[in-house]
Formats: structure tokens, C-alpha cells, sequence
């Protein structure tokens, strides 16, 4: 049964990490493997590494914890409306996705806070079963970001504007909710 709860608390932390990058691919010039496999990358190893680093992290909760509601509303927000604003104005082009590693590792940690707090603040386990854990927690994050980044690039470009109206909204409903 642990197993069973540890794989629903890795597919819950990755759900944003999936929406994010189907997002990402809405928005995108190209969404091809290469794109789908350097975003999956970054959003897969930054939950398992912040879930990770959350086991060691009690001195950080203070200095974080202020901060990381700002954070993720922040990146859902921007990409929500990053979305949206094409739809409405009907254009099809597309638009730059932010491909730095600054602007990379940026959207990867500030989606993965969750992670790091869900470490810190409920788990009491070993070194070894909470390094188990971020390695799944990672791999869950690789393989549905890559899904759903696979997915979201194959939208014919006619369905692709209710595709961002409705990734849209859903990306702003989840900034919202981290600002709450």
C-alpha cells in the first residue's frame, strides 16, 4: 500500500509540472521530442531534487516559504495569459518559448516548491527511502511531462486556440490558487 501512496504522491506533485509543459508546447514554434525532452528533463529532475533537497531543508522552510506562493502563481499567471492573449486576438503565430537555462531552471524550481514543502513538512523517513522517493517523483515528472509536451504538439493548428483558451484559464486558475 506504501507503494500506491507514494506513486499518487508523485503524480500529484507532477500534475503541474504537466500542464505547465503542455502549456509550453501550445505556445511553442516547434514541439518536437527534443523540445518535449529537455522540458520533461528539467520538470521531472527539479521535483525529484527539491523533493529530495526538502528532506534536508528545515533551515530553508523560514526563508522560502514567504516566497513560494509568489513564485509558482507568478510563472502560471504569465504563462496563463501568455496563452490567452493570442487566442483572443486570433492570431496563430506562435510565440518564443523561453529556452535560457536561467529562464529553464527559473520555471522548473518555482513549479517544484511544492515538492521541497511536502518533504519538509510530512515526511519522516531515511535518507535512503526519501532518495527512492525523489527518483520516482522525478521519473512520474519526466514521463508525464513528456505526455503531455508530446500530446499538446500534435493539436491541429484549428483546435489549437480553444487548446490555449482552455490551457489558458487552467494555467491562470492554478496562479490564482497559489496566490491564495
Amino acid at each position: 500500500m506504501q507503494s500506491v501512496d507514494n506513486f499518487l504522491l508523485a503524480l500529484g506533485l507532477n500534475v503541474d509540472s504537466a500542464v505547465l509543459g503542455m502549456s509550453l508546447a501550445l505556445v511553442a514554434k516547434q514541439a518536437d521530442k527534443r523540445f518535449a525532452f529537455k522540458w520533461s528533463l528539467y520538470f521531472g529532475g527539479f521535483q525529484g531534487l527539491m523533493f529530495f533537497l526538502g528532506y534536508f531543508g528545515f533551515s530553508l522552510l523560514s526563508f522560502l516559504h514567504p516566497y513560494s506562493h509568489f513564485m509558482a502563481g507568478s510563472v502560471f499567471l504569465v504563462l496563463g495569459l501568455k496563452l490567452l492573449v493570442p487566442a483572443y486576438y486570433g492570431k496563430e503565430e506562435s510565440v518564443s518559448v523561453p529556452g535560457s537555462f536561467l529562464s529553464s531552471v527559473f520555471f522548473s524550481a518555482s513549479i517544484s516548491v511544492d515538492a521541497f514543502f511536502s518533504s519538509v513538512a510530512g515526511l519522516k523517513h531515511d535518507l535512503i527511502s526519501v532518495l527512492s522517493l525523489a527518483w520516482l517523483i522525478a521519473l512520474v515528472g519526466f514521463v508525464l511531462t513528456f505526455i503531455s509536451i508530446h500530446f499538446a504538439g500534435r493539436i491541429k493548428p484549428g483546435e489549437r486556440r480553444a487548446s490555449m483558451v482552455l490551457g489558458g484559464f487552467l494555467l491562470i486558475f492554478l496562479g490564482v490558487k497559489s496566490f491564495l
